[in-house]
């Protein structure tokens, strides 16, 4: 599994907390993030792994695990348009930094095709989305998935 499709572990562990807090259901993704607990303070044991092939005993009771949504299923999650106060129309727009393939920015909002509103900024593609939806999740703008 190549990681860059799928949020950082600490995206998704916000991402779990805030629907958990908001009584949002996050639909099933393909992959999850496991992680077990620290026994050594110098190791991880976090990977992702396929939903269903963390059904081990061991990793049921000793491991956590978290949504680890794939770029498509995180498009899945967002609403086409959303009601805002501030703008008639907004809409999301990710866009790759040229200069650098590993710096992406993903903004919602904006009208008439400007380059306008929030924008949220990641070393891949799935970082950036993550940090909107969370984003729009915490200020009550996503509220269900």
């Amino acid at each position: 599994m190549n990681k860059k499709h799928v949020p950082d572990l600490e995206l998704c562990q916000e991402f779990d907390t805030l629907c958990k807090e908001k009584g949002i259901v996050v639909p099933e993704t393909e992959f999850v993030w496991r992680k077990a607990p620290k026994v050594y303070a110098d190791m991880d044991f976090s990977s992702v792994t396929e939903r269903g092939k963390e059904d081990h005993y061991y990793e049921r009771e000793h491991y956590q695990t978290f949504p680890a949504p794939l770029i498509s299923e995180q498009g899945e999650f967002l609403p086409d348009e959303l009601a805002d106060e501030h703008q008639d129309l907004p809409y999301f727009l990710t866009a790759e930094k040229r200069a650098d393939p590993d710096y992406w920015i993903v903004y919602y909002g904006g009208a008439r095709g400007e380059l306008s509103g929030t924008q949220f900024e990641g070393n891949t593609e799935a970082n950036a989305r993550q940090k909107m939806i969370n984003y729009l999740i915490a200020e009550g703008i996503i509220t269900n998935l």
